[in-house]
């Protein structure tokens, strides 16, 4: 099985470290873990010394996300992220440390159950399927790496996206309460979000679904 994970350019000491568990997919996990740490260059010394956040408010910030602050000289971040935590020094006069705290805080847990989610979404159904439909050991690995290999780079742009128009939404539903409030509280008809049938409209005059959960548009 060794020579197998070998064969699929995993490090060794994922190899190790999965053969000791017993469980040989699990190399092919850590070998994409340990790929995306390699672009983790910059230190929390390096963003401090740049003019970012302190090495305090950088290991605040990360325990607020529910990780684990790493140690000051040790290389944690990638060139985008130190770039982020060296502006995030720069905007305190409106985005000042409690909020940011605060705000990481909701990232940390919201971000936690989408990465649990999507991680045991795909061992609990891409990977049986893809090991099923290969006979061959090794065939079946290589497969299961490459799903993961494709799979991994969709979420960012996703998340991203899907942020910003619920940013786009929330703003949207602010100028709306605010153009209420300066009529003396008139509620404007809100337009159409989402592709609706007769039978929907029927039902939403009985039930009226809360502002802040509404669809944004797209």
């Amino acid at each position: 099985m060794a020579g197998t994970l070998r064969q699929l350019g995993i490090p060794p000491q994922a190899i190790r470290r999965a053969l000791e568990r017993g469980d040989p997919e699990g190399a092919i996990f850590e070998a994409v873990v340990l790929a995306a740490r390699a672009d983790r260059t910059v230190s929390a010394n390096d963003i401090e010394r740049a003019g970012g956040l302190t090495t305090s408010e950088i290991a605040a910030l990360m325990d607020a996300f529910g990780l684990p602050a790493p140690d000051p000289a040790t290389p944690a971040f990638s060139p985008r992220e130190a770039d982020v935590l060296a502006l995030l020094a720069h905007v305190v006069d409106v985005w000042p440390a409690e909020l940011r705290v605060r705000g990481a805080r909701v990232y940390g847990r919201q971000l936690a159950r989408i990465a649990h989610a999507q991680v045991q979404e795909f061992r609990a159904h891409v990977q049986p399927r893809l090991t099923s439909e290969n006979h061959d050991r090794l065939g079946a690995l290589r497969a299961l790496r490459m799903a993961f290999d494709r799979l991994l780079p969709i979420a960012e742009p996703l998340l991203v996206g899907v942020h910003q128009r619920w940013v786009e939404h929330e703003l949207g539903q602010v100028v709306v309460r605010d153009a209420e409030n300066a009529v003396g509280g008139t509620s404007f008809p809100e337009p159409s979000t989402s592709r609706s049938s007769s039978a929907t409209s029927r039902t939403s005059r009985h039930t009226r679904t809360p502002k802040a959960t509404r669809r944004p548009s797209t």
